[in-house]
């Protein structure tokens, strides 16, 4: 018997999953390679802005194009699948015979049902998961490869910029718009299927950032307070450490001390002369001054008693 390792079912799909969307994803390269190649071979116009976003998206197909299929080479190692999947906890190991090791295809990886721990998750639950996880091998495969993870940055920004150029071509007025439309009429219909495609491509990118947008006025007051309430909350810990120094510091000596002759925090029993501080809500909580203070700094109370010293420390004024 040998000890072999099995995928889980969900993480199979979640593979299919992602290697659909590379497949598709250099379809969409392809398309734009092709058209905007047709379009820069054909248009006799003077060279324009328009002519230049061509250019570009050319460039950019190209990019794009290596990435989506080095990405699906790299899905379709089953070693490195076998290692992603024991990554993200979807990894079983199994006892089999040797003849049923060998020659295994990459669907037969895959656990059977009676031994997969997720055959408990319902239809919507297993999709939703198997489109997570789809995510998860993508990021997975970006980590392990730094080339790959480069050609991800560059495909993801200038397509971003290619949308805003795109957008902003579309509202521009040209001078002559006869003229330009009759260059131009099969370019601008490729750059609104391109806006649409790409932004179909990208709908969760941006929805979050479009929800950022708009949370952003309340988040950005929301933090600020909540610096403030954590500078004055320092402030208001550093004097009540100052005010305590001045009446509760005290140097160890044995018949001084009620209680326990040792640190509550650090549990090390004192030495005479050492600096003591003794909290003014029981004269039994007592501790080296060098330990109190750490805690005093982050919190206004008693590590015992959980007493407040603010409350103390007002009243001293008064």
């Amino acid at each position: 018997m040998l000890i072999n390792r099995r995928y889980t079912k969900i993480f199979y799909k979640g593979l299919q999953h992602t290697q659909y969307v590379m497949v598709m994803c250099r379809a969409y390269s392809i398309f734009k390679f092709m058209m905007t190649s047709i379009f820069t071979l054909t248009i006799n116009c003077e060279r324009c802005e328009l002519t230049n976003w061509m250019l570009a998206v050319l460039v950019h197909s190209i990019i794009a194009y290596a990435y989506h299929t080095y990405m699906g080479v790299l899905l379709n190692n089953i070693q490195i699948v076998m290692q992603i999947a024991e990554n993200l906890n979807h990894m079983i190991q199994i006892e089999e015979e040797q003849e049923q090791v060998n020659a295994l295809s990459e669907s037969q990886y895959v656990i059977s049902e009676d031994l997969d721990p997720y055959l408990y998750l319902s239809p919507e639950e297993m999709d939703r998961k198997q489109k997570v996880l789809a995510a998860q091998i993508r990021c997975e495969v970006a980590l392990k490869y730094k080339l790959l993870r480069l050609l991800g940055i560059i495909t993801f920004w200038s397509t971003q910029i290619l949308v805003i150029w795109a957008l902003r071509l579309q509202m521009l007025n040209p001078e002559d718009p006869e003229l330009y439309h009759a260059c131009f009429r099969h370019v601008i219909t490729f750059q609104l299927v391109f806006l649409f495609l790409t932004m179909y491509q990208y709908l969760e990118v941006y929805m979050v950032s479009l929800l950022l947008v708009i949370c952003l006025p309340f988040i950005i007051p929301v933090m600020l307070w909540h610096k403030f309430k954590q500078k004055k909350q320092s402030y208001d810990n550093q004097q009540s450490l100052n005010e305590l120094k001045k009446t509760c510091k005290m140097l160890y000596h044995s018949e001084k001390i009620q209680g326990d002759q040792e640190c509550g925090i650090c549990m090390h029993v004192y030495v005479t002369d050492e600096e003591l501080l003794i909290l003014p809500c029981d004269p039994k909580h007592h501790f080296h001054l060098h330990c109190i203070q750490a805690w005093l700094l982050i919190n206004s109370t008693c590590p015992k008693c959980r007493a407040s010293f603010l409350r103390f420390n007002q009243q001293q004024q008064l």
